[in-house]
């Protein structure tokens, strides 16, 4: 036990503890990503309301509903993952918004931008696919760090 007060060491005025008092960066990568993810899968919670609602008004687009259904799978996996530290929910959580998510949309703004096809609601399909590629990718690139963070004392060297 260390107290301020009482008897010191001779030669010694107490700042020789940094080389015992430090983290291991990979605890201090996940401390620092895993908040940082928890408020990405929150915009991905709004991000699937818009895609459900966008496409059951615009007469049932197939698109919006698969990238719908990557949420649906997705984001429990990713919010159960951080509860857990869990590396393989995480890369199913990552699979969901590659295959489900960024796909699909990256395919809808193919068939908006360069097919020709002009429909009323062609602006608010391409602002929910940029929205949804934006949340998917930083998603994915904040599960791959604390997949990387987590596996790191896994590892055998």
């Amino acid at each position: 036990m260390a107290s301020n007060i009482g008897p010191r060491a001779k030669g010694s005025d107490g700042s020789d503890y940094a080389h015992r008092e430090s983290v291991a960066g990979h605890y201090r990568r996940s401390a620092e990503m895993k908040p940082k993810l928890k408020r990405i899968l929150q915009l991905q919670i709004l991000s699937a309301i818009m895609c459900l609602a966008v496409g059951l008004v615009v007469r049932y687009d197939f698109t919006c509903l698969v990238s719908f259904s990557g949420y649906v799978c997705g984001l429990p996996l990713g919010f159960l993952a951080l509860k857990n530290n869990d590396a393989s929910h995480m890369n199913l959580y990552g699979c969901c918004c590659s295959i489900l998510g960024v796909f699909p949309m990256v395919y809808l703004m193919y068939i908006s931008l360069w097919t020709g096809a002009v429909d009323s609601y062609r602006y608010v399909r391409l602002g929910m696919a940029v929205m949804v590629i934006l949340t998917n990718t930083m998603g994915m690139f904040y599960a791959k760090a604390l997949m990387t963070a987590w596996s790191a004392n896994t590892r055998k060297r």
